[in-house]
């Protein structure tokens, strides 16, 4: 016959309570037992305390430090919260134009921005100096870019269906922020900002959008466009990292520019995706310029001098 499920639930409680006293209840002390509802809320209680403690609200930037990651709200974001999740994704949420955003990043390769939406084959791209996220949008109308630093993993999801040039320009705007964390990169107004490292450089004539950065806080670069290629124009103290991965090909030129006060020697090498670099020194600084785009060897000729010509000091 089958128990009635009421009576069986009581008759084990029974059984559990003698246990219980005799396990050592004092004599006249009451012995209460959870009930299955209350077991139940004592349950839901616990995993909603896990979740909490899995998203993690936090007081600002400061709290993601121990993190190798770089976040920041855009210019004119409002309602700006930050949240620590699973201990180790940074995320940064934020309203702007009226559409709620969220920027996150955490170590590693892995996907970071916990959007599991399908996604459309075609993707816009956004850029900052040295990094480019690719923008996809999901099922639902929602936008999702995302993009790696050799050491990080960022993304950036609204559920907004967002304009393309807006959503690119948002993209480029924290791609920029993720970088100045990667590479320790600080732009600054113009070239006066770089002089306190002491470098002695500048853009060649006819350069156009120039934009200036300090790079760990001791290499000065300039970034320019010259003939439909864009430029990175790099200065250090004792040596310096051009910034580039390259396939460089393993036969080098040499380009010779006579001085009064002495010669300069440019070494010059391609790669095979047509890239260019320059290498050379002159007094206590060493000296880089990597060129991107179809570029005449009487061109890079000319933009090499030019750009040699600021480093010379007599």
């Amino acid at each position: 016959m089958k128990k009635n499920p009421v009576i069986w639930a009581g008759m084990l409680a029974a059984a559990v309570a003698l246990g219980g006293c005799q396990g050592g209840a004092a004599d006249g002390e009451t012995v209460v037992f959870s009930t299955v509802a209350e077991t139940q809320a004592t349950a839901s209680a616990a995993e909603t305390a896990a979740e909490a403690e899995a998203i993690r609200q936090v007081e600002g930037l400061d709290a993601f430090g121990n993190l190798p990651v770089a976040l920041g709200a855009p210019e004119g974001a409002e309602n700006v919260e930050y949240y620590v999740i699973d201990g180790n994704v940074a995320e940064v949420n934020f309203v702007l134009g009226g559409n709620h955003y969220s920027f996150r990043g955490g170590p590693g390769e892995a996907d970071v921005s916990g959007i599991y939406e399908e996604l459309s084959a075609e993707a816009l791209t956004a850029a900052g100096a040295d990094l480019t996220a690719e923008i996809r949008t999901t099922a639902g109308g929602g936008r999702l870019a995302t993009w790696f630093d050799g050491t990080a993993s960022y993304s950036l999801y609204t559920s907004a269906a967002v304009e393309d040039e807006d959503i690119q320009g948002l993209t480029a705007e924290l791609v920029t922020i993720s970088e100045a964390g990667a590479t320790g990169r600080q732009q600054v107004e113009n070239r006066e900002g770089l002089s306190a490292l002491g470098i002695p450089m500048a853009e060649p004539e006819d350069a156009e959008d120039m934009v200036y950065y300090i790079i760990g806080g001791s290499t000065a670069e300039i970034r320019f466009a010259w003939d439909d290629c864009s430029f990175a124009f790099r200065g250090a103290a004792g040596s310096v990292d051009p910034g580039t991965e390259e396939n460089w090909s393993a036969e080098t030129t040499e380009l010779r520019l006579e001085y009064e006060g002495g010669d300069l020697v440019l070494t010059c090498q391609q790669a095979e995706s047509g890239a260019r670099l320059a290498t050379w020194s002159s007094g206590d600084f060493a000296y880089s310029l990597y060129a991107q785009g179809p570029l005449e060897n009487e061109d890079w000729e000319e933009i090499c001098s030019q750009a040699a010509d600021t480093t010379k000091v007599e």
